[in-house]
């Protein structure tokens, strides 16, 4: 059994105590034990047993909601209250009035959503850090929200507010969080300028130079307030 090539993965990995840890909290929501004796019952039934908890972790059913508006081919109507694309230069009273369109689900999917290794990036950045308040400007569907989601309920603390203009993406993207069961997310739907003055009131921003090494120069860092 110790020749069998998943055993010699699992023995280096588990070397790694602090990594190891942190897989089985994010697959298994526990950390799983490992004795030579359950190995012997056999790596296929091992096997079998890792890949119901795969299925079954909060990551998995967010790639498969991916999967879903990937294949979805629905138009709905957007607005982009943004500057556009690279070398265009639009004027504020072009971007105030926004630029209306008929878009498809899965075209919106793929360009207003991050990769998976992008999203996966965030994902343990936020296990991490732990931040007590997360704030992404742009939602799209959601599915980079539910993996900042995802981390915050592991972390079992903090909340991510994202700001989307468009309110038929915004509507879109509430619904994709509420399937997959995350309540730390909310989304607001409005053009940037107008829901930021309100919402840095509310979160009690204080404009000044930051003592945290990681903000350092930024000019402003957030009480410890709900």
């Amino acid at each position: 059994m110790l020749g069998s090539p998943v055993v010699n993965l699992l023995m280096t990995f588990i070397v790694f105590t602090a990594l190891y840890t942190e897989f089985c909290t994010v697959v298994a929501g526990r950390y799983l034990h490992y004795t030579p004796a359950e190995a012997s019952r056999g790596a296929t039934s091992a096997m079998a047993s890792y890949d119901e908890l795969l299925r079954g972790s909060m990551l998995t059913k967010i790639e498969a909601l991916r999967d879903e508006l990937l294949a979805t081919t629905a138009v709905i109507a957007t607005v982009d209250y943004g500057a556009g694309e690279p070398g265009e230069s639009l004027m504020p009273e072009a971007m105030s009035q926004g630029r209306h369109r008929q878009e498809r689900v899965c075209d919106l999917c793929r360009t207003r959503n991050g990769c998976a290794e992008d999203a996966a990036f965030l994902f343990r950045m936020v296990r991490l850090l732990r931040p007590l308040r997360c704030l992404e400007l742009g939602t799209g569907l959601g599915v980079t929200a539910a993996y900042i989601g995802a981390a915050l309920e592991l972390n079992g603390g903090g909340t991510l507010i994202r700001i989307e203009g468009c309110p038929r993406l915004a509507q879109l993207a509430t619904d994709n969080l509420r399937r997959l069961g995350l309540p730390r997310v909310s989304v607001q739907a409005g053009r940037f300028q107008d829901v930021m003055p309100e919402l840095l009131r509310a979160w009690a921003f204080r404009c000044c130079r930051s003592s945290c090494p990681s903000v350092e120069g930024m000019g402003c860092r957030t009480s410890s307030g709900p």
